[in-house]
């Protein structure tokens, strides 16, 4: 369920834009990137 992750990972990136309104762009961009790439450990 590679989904779910993605999934809380944008929860978690939508929190921190509430947090923080002026989030960088590009650290946004990348955090959906990271989250987009499946992990290779």
């Amino acid at each position: 369920m590679k989904k779910t992750k993605f999934n809380i990972k944008r929860k978690e990136i939508q929190k921190r834009i509430k947090q923080n309104i002026n989030v960088d762009k590009k650290e946004f961009l990348d955090l959906i990137k990271k989250a987009s790439q499946p992990k290779h450990d």
